[in-house]
């Protein structure tokens, strides 16, 4: 005895279009990983520019407030 399912006429489901569907959201997915890789790489160039530039620049503070009466 074998369980049917109510399957629409218009779906097919063989091993074709199961293969090609899980190929397409496999490329999608690793596009997605790349870009992600892609950004955080940037990002991390960024941060590192940033700390040398601001390792650079040692400012003595100075309050600004003395001058204001509030």
């Amino acid at each position: 005895m074998s369980i049917q399912f109510m399957i629409p006429h218009y779906i097919v489901l063989n091993q074709n279009n199961v293969i090609t569907a899980l190929t397409i959201m496999v490329l999608f997915l690793l596009v997605l990983l790349v870009f992600g890789i892609y950004k955080t790489v940037k990002l991390k160039a960024e941060h590192k520019k940033l700390t040398k530039k601001s390792e650079k620049k040692e400012e003595v503070y100075q309050d600004f407030t003395e001058g204001h009466l509030y």
